[in-house]
C-alpha cells in the first residue's frame, strides 16, 4: 500500500507547477518497507545493558528543554509541573 502512495504522490508532484512538500515518495517508501529487522536481547543480556522507558525519557527531556529556555510552560503542557 506504502509504495503504491508513494508511487501515487511521486505522479502527482511531476504534474504539479509547485510539487508537495510531504516526505511520501516511491523512494522514501522502498526504504521505509524493506527495513532489516533487528534483535539486540541477546546485545542487552551479554552486557547488561538496561534501557530507560522512552516516556521516562521524553518528560526529562522536556523538561531540561523547558528550564533552559528552550520551551514555554504553554509548549511542556502537563510536563512543566
Amino acid at each position: 500500500v506504502m509504495l503504491g502512495l508513494g508511487r501515487l504522490m511521486d505522479s502527482i508532484n511531476r504534474r504539479r507547477e509547485k510539487p508537495l512538500d510531504i516526505p511520501v515518495t516511491y523512494e522514501a517508501m522502498t526504504y521505509a518497507t524493506h527495513w532489516v529487522k533487528m534483535d539486540d536481547s541477546k546485545a542487552r543480556a551479554d552486557l547488561g545493558v538496561h534501557m530507560r522507558p522512552s516516556e521516562e525519557t521524553l518528560v526529562d527531556t522536556i523538561r531540561s528543554l523547558l528550564s533552559s529556555g528552550h520551551l514555554t510552560e504553554e509548549e511542556a503542557g502537563d510536563l512543566a509541573h
